[in-house]
């Protein structure tokens, strides 16, 4: 039983950036937006505008008991974050460090003194603003309370929730058959296997195994990603209407015209991980999906060397799923 990885652009999986702030408690909460207001003109921080400035807390704090000297527990009901830590009154980075509000508060921050606590402290929160993935948001949740994004993907979910998860018995068939077709091992992308299936019709529209072929061409056109797409072309022309349709692919000049491209909604099983030039083949024909089965260390570009379904400026974007076994640790 095989089983499909997500192939994610790296900024799904990187790790968000952290920073420190300075923390304030508040001395009554009720006091919440009368600081709001002040914070939005006297410490604006529109780089972390993912973060909320207020946050209710329920940990104990201990003061000293003016009867018994004793200490008594006392709610600390909420914190407010001020500024940026660094540089601020000679405060370090060190999180949790601790310095006078007075230090803070120039003169006119004043009107905040009589809401907060004599001592502030080093707090660090992420300053990623972007958070794309469940992961990420729970990272940086968990540091400060954070806005959350809608929709918000989850890397742990892998083959259950996505276009692949409905169809993930034919996606097995297909890549029963590109393992049935191969004979050898696959050195490179010259060398490369590939089904193309059209999942409208649940068809292959080609399939290419260049062990079988009677060519030994090592020109780079004849990569076979690169002959599948020549076929579909062809393919396209030939078809009833195919004429009228290469009109209007000389026509269009929009990306929003998707019925011009020639791999509109395809998928894409290949033995190994296409290179550039295939890659960037892949996006100007629209494919929706690529399979593959091995990585190529030295010329991918859907993982090993580059990630093109995550570069901006490309104006398609695709999802790649890497095949591996079920009972592979990952």
């Amino acid at each position: 039983m095989l089983r499909l990885m997500r192939v994610w652009p790296d900024e799904y999986t990187d790790k968000p950036k952290t920073g420190n702030v300075l923390v304030a408690s508040l001395q009554n909460p009720k006091d919440i937006p009368a600081v709001m207001s002040l914070l939005k003109d006297l410490f604006p921080l529109p780089e972390l505008r993912h973060l909320k400035r207020v946050r209710r807390v329920s940990a104990l704090a201990s003061s000293p008991s003016s009867d018994t000297g004793s200490s008594t527990p006392e709610q600390v009901a909420a914190e407010v974050m001020l500024t940026w830590a660094d540089g601020v009154g000679g405060c370090g980075t060190t999180a949790d460090e601790t310095m006078p509000l007075s230090h803070v508060l120039s003169e006119d921050h004043q009107a905040l003194q009589p809401f907060l606590r004599p001592l502030v402290r080093v707090h660090e929160v992420c300053t990623t603003i972007r958070l794309l993935t469940q992961e990420q948001w729970s990272f940086s949740h968990q540091k400060w309370p954070t806005v959350r994004p809608n929709p918000l993907t989850s890397l742990d979910l892998d083959d259950d929730s996505s276009s692949a998860t409905s169809s993930l018995q034919l996606h097995q068939s297909f890549l029963d058959e590109l393992q049935e077709r191969t004979s050898k091992p696959c050195a490179d992308c010259l060398h490369n296997r590939v089904i193309i299936v059209d999942p409208a019709t649940k068809n292959s529209v080609y399939h290419y195994d260049w062990s079988a072929a009677a060519s030994s061409s090592f020109n780079p056109l004849d990569h076979p990603i690169l002959l599948a797409i020549d076929f579909i072309a062809s393919a396209q022309l030939n078809k009833p209407g195919g004429k009228r349709w290469a009109e209007e692919l000389k026509k269009s000049t929009t990306a929003e015209d998707s019925s011009s491209y020639l791999c509109t909604g395809y998928w894409a099983y290949l033995l190994l991980e296409p290179c550039l030039m295939c890659s960037m083949a892949l996006v100007h024909a629209r494919i929706k999906s690529i399979f593959f089965f091995h990585d190529n260390p030295g010329d991918g570009g859907l993982k090993s060397q580059v990630k093109l379904q995550g570069l901006k400026s490309l104006n398609h974007h695709f999802e790649v799923w890497q095949v591996v076994s079920s009972n592979k640790s990952e």
